[in-house]
């Protein structure tokens, strides 16, 4: 009798603890996670399969005379999307005297649809008229990337780069720069070697995505663009035609320009 009292006893004393309340505890100031502990490098920084650039571009070209101006208004409409791989082998260009021996490496083709429409003018307003419409196609360029260095490297066609030595590749894009780090050689500043410097990188949120993006400036003066990880220059994926990026369709999330009409 006794022994069973003394469990009853202890039992009931664990019962009273038990839902004795613990007391208050103030949540702390939340912390603010550094952006770049946000980003998924592996996820964000590739191009993938379905990728699709769209730019846009609009200029005037033509040819003055003392008796006549014949003079051409024109909008280009580019797209560029990945079809097939391939392997290659291909030297890589550090610098004009410097490079690597070439080594088999898969590429991702990269095709090009250009949509040009041109108004005579000033007989044919574009208002009023809807134009004349010239459509080219092709291959620009076969795409490689490297996720050990986070380098995206390009070997140029030469139907759509008409000024890039053949069967070599180059440096597009470098996604592990950092603030103040120099662009290497490639084709992305057009060859100008130890010119143009990484001014800041912040994050950008696109599709709750957090995505790495760079401001690049001439002597830290002079802006010459803007890169964001995974979409490339906003101001020409391929820094060629300087066109406009307007759109573009990634891993899991959409890109618009804000100034897009």
């Amino acid at each position: 009798m006794k022994n069973r009292l003394l469990i009853l006893t202890v039992l009931l004393s664990f019962l009273i603890s038990s839902c004795k309340k613990e007391p208050a505890v103030e949540n702390p100031d939340p912390v603010i996670p550094d952006p770049d502990s946000l980003i998924v490098e592996e996820d964000y920084f590739l191009f993938p399969d379905s990728a699709l650039w769209i730019e846009t571009r609009s200029y005037e070209e033509g040819v003055s005379h003392p008796y006549y101006d014949l003079w051409f208004y024109n909008i280009d409409t580019s797209y560029f999307y990945f079809s097939g791989d391939t392997t290659l082998s291909r030297p890589t260009m550090l610098g004009y005297d410097d490079f690597l021996p070439e080594e088999p490496h898969l590429y991702k083709k990269l095709f090009w649809v250009r949509r040009n429409y041109r108004w005579n003018l000033p007989e044919e307003i574009p208002d009023k008229h809807p134009g004349t419409l010239t459509v080219t196609s092709g291959y620009a360029a076969f795409l490689r990337q490297d996720t050990a260095t986070r380098r995206v490297y390009i070997d140029p066609n030469s139907d759509y780069f008409h000024s890039y030595p053949l069967e070599r590749e180059y440096i597009l894009y470098d996604f592990s720069l950092k603030t103040g780090d120099t662009l290497p050689f490639n084709a992305w500043n057009g060859f100008i070697a130890n010119t143009y410097t990484v001014d800041s990188v912040i994050t950008t949120i696109i599709n709750g995505k957090s995505l790495k993006t760079y401001k690049i400036y001439q002597n830290h003066y002079y802006y010459k663009g803007t890169v964001i990880e995974g979409i490339g220059g906003l101001d020409s994926f391929l820094r060629s035609l300087g066109g406009k990026l307007v759109y573009f369709r990634g891993k899991g999330f959409e890109y618009h320009s804000p100034d897009q009409k």
